[in-house]
């Protein structure tokens, strides 16, 4: 009875069957997680992508418009940002002089956005964008 006992323990250890089935329990969470980086990792970059586009959009409405206000260059930033860019994010408008002629609006834009994974937090990322455009004479 022993020795049944010894070689049936013997054929199990020997036996492949539910090797795969471990081998997927221990990639599974490593392969979750490298997933769930990537697609964290291109929110940001989503997010960069919609403070670019956004702070653009709202300076070229100053070059275009030659007399905007400083509240109708936050509504076009407001209106052309899209993603993740929440809705407290408002844009530092900066207006100055290169000489008597040549003068500039500097539209600036900032937003810090931590990435939360399941095991830990990165961060905090800052994304932000600055564009300076010379206003028509």
């Amino acid at each position: 009875m022993i020795r049944a006992a010894l070689a049936h323990g013997k054929a199990i250890i020997r036996s492949n069957r539910g090797v795969s089935a471990v081998e997927a329990a221990l990639i599974l969470p490593i392969f979750l997680f490298l997933l769930l980086g990537a697609l964290k990792f291109g929110e940001v970059l989503y997010a960069r992508s919609a403070m670019n586009s956004a702070v653009e959009e709202s300076s070229r409405y100053a070059t275009i418009y030659p007399t905007p206000t400083d509240a109708d260059i936050t509504a076009r930033f407001r209106a052309r940002s899209f993603g993740f860019i929440p809705s407290r994010v408002t844009p530092t408008i900066t207006r100055g002089a290169i000489s008597a002629t040549v003068k500039y609006i500097e539209v600036k834009a900032s937003w810090s956005h931590s990435i939360d994974l399941i095991l830990f937090t990165v961060g905090p990322i800052n994304i932000s964008a600055k564009r300076r455009v010379y206003m028509p004479s």
